[in-house]
């Protein structure tokens, strides 16, 4: 009986995978801090997972290995090459992400600025 719990349970495992969504700017920002939300579309299923829960500029989210749509909208808190803090929404996106390996998939997000 346990054999065939334990077998079950290695199968579910295997299904489901964890993807870093990491959010980058120019070189010439600092970001100090994100507040956004990132959608996470599962092209084959069209199910959508979705987190906000950020450290620093990377959301850490497990979800089931699949080609994903990603899109992230929100604030970003930054200081420009001068030192001047600035408060502005940016929006990130990639049509098609594969996050399909057994380790953590990194994904990198260019930021872009709607109030440059």
């Amino acid at each position: 009986m346990m054999m065939g719990l334990t077998a079950c349970h290695a199968d579910e495992d295997q299904l489901f995978t964890t993807a870093a969504i990491t959010l980058t700017g120019s070189d010439t920002i600092y970001v100090d801090r994100i507040q956004g939300t990132i959608t996470l579309t599962n092209l084959n299923t069209k199910e959508r997972v979705t987190t906000a829960d950020f450290d620093g500029c990377t959301a850490t989210v497990n979800l089931l290995r699949g080609v994903y749509q990603v899109s992230v909208d929100g604030q970003v808190k930054y200081r420009d090459g001068r030192g001047i803090t600035h408060i502005d929404n940016f929006r990130a996106s990639q049509d098609q992400v594969s996050i399909v390996g057994s380790s953590m998939t990194i994904v990198e997000l260019p930021m872009i600025l709607m109030n440059p």
